[in-house]
């Protein structure tokens, strides 16, 4: 009941609208009378002025009548020639007051029949609106409810018969599968119990037997001789394991837990530099500090008015207030009787399908059951009277007879075994051990008496230089030498000669001798170098091999060797060793902001992080990988480093367009007599700004650089390069702000932003003096668009979600609307994009950009009869902007004032502007129709379907289009229409049948074809 007089509550509501409209029709109409009237009566004014004017003409001559006595003839000859004429004058007057009374009184019964001819129509139009309502309430509400009723009773009625046939079916199945599963299963249960019960009873008698064999037969004595032979055995070979490692220990011992003479010699590579102790330098400490930054045509329309008015209205009404009472009605009688049909159907499948089903689990439920107590019954049974004849018995009673044998007999002979080894092993084990341990003792003093027995202790860097240069200043870094100290002792009595060295570069050295019991230091006993590309910062690992030939038993002579077989004393003594330089260029920066044609400067550090001070000069490089030469002064030679000091003087200058908006990366690196000393821990990556450049044809990128760097310099590099955009960089606003009060117009802008609208933000002024941009706002999150339209440029802007050709999905395009944000210059246009699809977006913001008269002249060289029926998007283009500019009036007209007081001027526009889409697109396709200009007349078919549409049915325009502009648009292109629909006619019948539904490819959106025009008037 609620919803019935929810929907009651609606229809008095649309009621209600449609009569305040046909109320402001009428006090137009009455408006327009008021104006009218006035004019007649200035009209009159008019009159009244010229009757003054004779009237003062006449009262001249009278003056001039005694200065002309001697032309009285002539001035009665004027008289009578004056008289006829005043006489024609108040004839004159006279009548055009009885016409203007005429007039006015025509025209009050022109509007007294309007009214009356119009509430006739109304009152025709509701009585045939209640009848056709009626009717169609009852067909409607009639044909839908027997088909909904007879396909839902139907649906219900088998789904039903269906179920009791199943039902059936499995009761049959559940006694037929119990059934077989109960008679199944006891036998089968009968015969395995049999069987298994035969099984039991003959290893029960076959386990007795086979123990009592085992008891009787030789395995204790068995089991004794193998253990007396056993634990001799064992007794040998435990005295080895324990005797022999016990003298060889002993042996090691008293050679090498001893003090060795140390010593200290030369090796190839010493003396490679000198020592030198450093002079004064007078370099300060870190905490030193100095700084502290049939009718007549017009009734014939009244009564039409008023009769499409109420008949629509009444119409809809009966229709909905009758169509539930039909509906339900034919609903249930067709429901039931679709149902009860259905319902007495045989529905053999499922009956069959609830049988098999039943069965199955029936089956499965019962026959294990049966069979288990079958086959418990029958086992135990046969288990105490066994058929001994049978094979089941036969086989049970061999297998048991002999495992019980087996396991009993092997049982008594491991335990005499293992008592007999354990006291043989135990009369034995110390004669063994002491055996062992005196040989091998003896064994391994002979390898300590008569050979060396080396073992690698330890090892140390020295840096060497470059040259000499930076040596020995605890800095490692490319391409330096390496040189190694060894130390390695020697325990055996013997010198040992012919030691080899190798380095991980492959340069190798020889070790003359180390004398007998002697731990010696080798100083530059190897060499080696760091390499070229090591990078700085990190590290490298410097390897040493140090190698000595075996002429004893290996074990020994080569106990402390990586790899005795071999003669690898060492196979990798290893160092890792940080990389770096000796000084360190940091805080490499410029001034201040570089900016194209202004000189700038460069600052940097250099700090000395060796152990020791250097003296110069040194010469500091720098390199910068820009278009042009940029660097105009180096820094001057820096003659000596002690700590920390801080450069100035280098310049820089960018005057190449070239170089601008993208990154410049400035290198840097100090060096000695060619010798590289350090570089630039970090490089310089900046970018160079410029005003705003304007390239005509390109795209032009709005951004702030100082917030979006790097979105900005990827999306030029995505472009193609600087010399493909033009860049408004709003950080820049002092030196921009010439161009941001210029604007853009008919260009194609990109606004890189973020999710945060950084840059939307800042488009206010920009917008107001742009005039047909596409700006398409590209970030990530997809958010920039929805901030821009919160500024005051968006006010009541219209958002347009288009589906046109090339693009994969809908998206929005908002179109600002100049009729009410003020300020405005333009109308703009803004499209959200993302980093992906920003590209693809670009080429339609290039053809929204055009303006009018470039979309109509491409339509007319791109349309013709062979391509009319595949979508254009210059069509579906055209048919956009046109929408957006009447969509823009609509709301200005809306918001203009109540239903009474809204400003008509705003909706004359629709008529009078000449610049509009609609109105462009009329004046273009009104030609004489011929081959070359059948493109224009066929867009414009195109142009006047999209519209129709668009105002009426597509919701984002038509929802609040009011009666009275949509109206406005409809009559102008029923103009448009009239202009080319007879000669389209004669020129070419065929096409002329087809445009109207071949026009529809070209819509930018999709519609519901539907007759259904009611839209709220506001």
């Amino acid at each position: 009941m609620k919803e019935r007089v929810a929907q009651l509550e609606t229809v008095v509501k649309n009621k209600t609208a449609l009569n305040n409209a046909a109320q402001a029709d009428l006090n137009s109409k009455k408006q327009a009378l008021q104006q009218k009237r006035k004019a007649a009566s200035d009209k009159q004014a008019e009159m009244a002025k010229i009757d003054q004017d004779n009237m003062d003409r006449a009262g001249k001559i009278t003056q001039l009548k005694p200065q002309l006595i001697v032309a009285e003839a002539a001035e009665d000859k004027i008289e009578k020639e004056l008289a006829p004429i005043e006489m024609r004058i108040q004839r004159g007057t006279q009548e055009f007051r009885q016409m203007v009374a005429m007039r006015e009184k025509y025209r009050e019964n022109l509007i007294r029949e309007v009214l009356q001819v119009n509430a006739e129509g109304a009152r025709v139009g509701a009585e045939n609106g209640a009848q056709d309502g009626t009717e169609l309430a009852y067909q409607e509400g009639t044909d839908n409810g027997r088909r909904d009723g007879d396909r839902d009773g139907y649906t219900v009625g088998t789904r039903e018969g269906q179920e009791r046939d199943f039902r059936r079916g499995s009761d049959q199945g559940d006694r037929e599968g119990s059934a077989r599963g109960r008679s199944e299963g006891n036998t089968l249960g009968s015969s395995e119990g049999r069987r298994a019960g035969n099984s039991d009873a003959g290893t029960i008698e076959g386990t007795a037997q086979g123990r009592a064999r085992a008891q009787g037969s030789d395995a204790a004595q068995v089991g004794q001789q193998q253990g007396q032979t056993a634990g001799l055995d064992r007794s040998v070979r435990e005295g080895d394991r324990t005797g022999t490692p016990r003298g060889e220990a002993q042996a090691i011992e008293k050679y090498e837990k001893v003090n060795l003479q140390s010593q200290s010699l030369e090796g190839e590579f010493a003396g490679s530099f000198d020592r030198r102790v450093p002079d004064y330098n007078g370099r300060r400490g870190g905490r030193y500090r100095t700084d502290n930054s049939g009718r007549r045509e017009i009734l014939k329309k009244a009564y039409n008015d008023g009769y499409d008015f109420r008949y629509v209205e009444v119409h809809r009404y009966e229709y909905l207030r009758q169509i539930d009472g039909f509906y339900a009605r034919a609903y249930d009688d067709s429901y039931q009787a679709s149902r009860t049909t259905a319902y007495d159907r045989n529905y053999d499948q499922h009956f069959n399908q609830g049988r098999t089903e039943a069965d199955a689990r029936a089956y499965n439920r019962d026959f294990p059951i049966a069979r288990q107590a079958a086959f418990d019954q029958n086992r135990e049974a046969f288990a105490q009277n066994p058929e001994r004849d049978s094979q089941e018995f036969k086989g049970s009673f061999a297998s048991a007879d002999r495992t019980t044998y087996s396991s009993v007999y092997e049982s008594i002979r491991s335990a005499n075994f293992a008592r007999t080894e354990q006291e043989t092993f135990n009369s034995n084990i110390q004669e063994q051990t002491e055996l062992h341990r005196s040989k091998r003792f003896e064994e391994v003093s002979k390898v300590y008496a008569e050979n060396d027995v080396l073992d690698f202790e330890s090892s140390e860097v020295i840096d060497g230089g470059i040259n000499k240069i930076a040596a020995k200043d605890g800095i490692f870094q490319p391409s330096e030498t390496v040189f190694h100290n060894i130390t390695i002792s020697n325990y055996g009595q013997k010198a040992a000669t012919g030691i080899k060295v190798t380095s991980n570069d492959g340069t190798t050295s020889t070790i003359a001798e180390i004398p007998a019991r002697s731990k010696v230091t080798i100083k530059g006993a190897g060499k080696s170098s760091i390499p070229s590309n090591a990078r700085i910062g990190g590290s490298v690992v410097s390897t040493l091999k140090v190698s000595s030939g075996l002429k004893a038993e290996a074990k020994i002579q080569g106990r402390h060797f990586d790899n005795a077989a071999q003669g690898t004393l060492k196979a990798a003594d290893q160092k890792q060793l940080s990389v770096n330089y000796p000084m360190v260029l940091s805080g490499l920066s410029t001034n201040s902001q570089l900016l194209l044609n202004q000189a700038n400067g460069l600052k940097i550090s250099v700090t000395n992080q060796s152990n020791r001070g250097y003296k110069g000069p040194f010469k500091i490089v720098l390199t910068a990988d820009s278009n042009s030469s940029i660097i105009t002064k180096t820094f001057d030679d820096v003659e000596s480093v002690n700590g920390t000091i801080n450069l100035s003087d280098a310049k820089i200058l960018v005057n190449d367009e070239r170089d601008i908006y993208s990154p410049i990366t400035i290198k840097a690196h100090i060096h000695y007599q060619g010798v590289k000393l350090g570089e630039l821990t970090r490089e310089l990556t900046t970018m160079v700004k410029a005003p705003f450049i304007d390239k005509a044809g390109k795209p032009v990128v709005i951004t702030d650089s100082d917030a979006l760097a790097s979105n900005l310099l990827r999306t030029i590099q995505d472009l193609g390069g600087i010399s493909n955009a033009s860049v408004l960089d709003l950080s820049l606003n002092q030196l921009n702000a010439q161009a941001v009060q210029k604007g853009l117009q008919n260009r194609v802008a990109v606004v890189v932003d973020n999710g945060n609208g950084t840059v939307a933000r800042q488009l206010q002024k920009l917008m107001e003096t742009s005039t047909n941009t596409a700006f398409v706002l590209v970030d990530d999150q997809m958010n920039s668009a929805n901030i821009a339209r919160t500024l005051s440029a968006f006010k009541d802007a219209i958002r347009i979600p288009v589906d046109l050709k090339g693009f994969g999905k809908k998206f929005d395009i908002t179109f600002t609307n100049q009729l009410r944000a003020s300020g405005l210059k333009g109308s703009n246009m803004l499209i959200q994009a993302n980093s992906s699809n920003y590209r693809q977006v670009l080429a339609l913001a290039g053809q929204l950009s055009l303006s009018t008269d470039q979309l109509i002249a491409k339509a007319k060289s791109e349309i013709s009869k062979g391509n009319f029926g595949s979508e254009s998007l210059t069509l579906q283009l055209l048919t956009t902007k046109g929408l957006a500019e009447v969509a823009n009036i609509n709301k200005a007209y809306a918001e203009s004032g109540g239903w009474f007081s809204r400003d008509g001027k705003l909706a004359d526009m629709i008529d009078d502007d000449a610049s509009l889409v609609i109105n462009k697109m009329k004046a273009a396709s009104d030609v004489k129709l011929s081959n070359e200009t059948i493109g224009i007349v066929l867009s414009a078919i195109a142009f006047k379907d999209g519209m129709e549409k668009g105002v009426s049915n597509f919701d984002p325009v038509a929802k609040d289009m009011t009666i009275k502009v949509r109206g406005r648009v409809n009559k102008r292109l029923g103009k448009m229409d009239d202009q080319y629909r007879k000669s389209l006619k004669k020129f070419d019948r065929d096409l002329y049948n087809k445009a109207d539904d071949i026009a529809k490819a070209h819509r930018p959106f999709d519609v519901q074809e539907s007759s259904d025009w009611s839209s709220n008037d506001r």
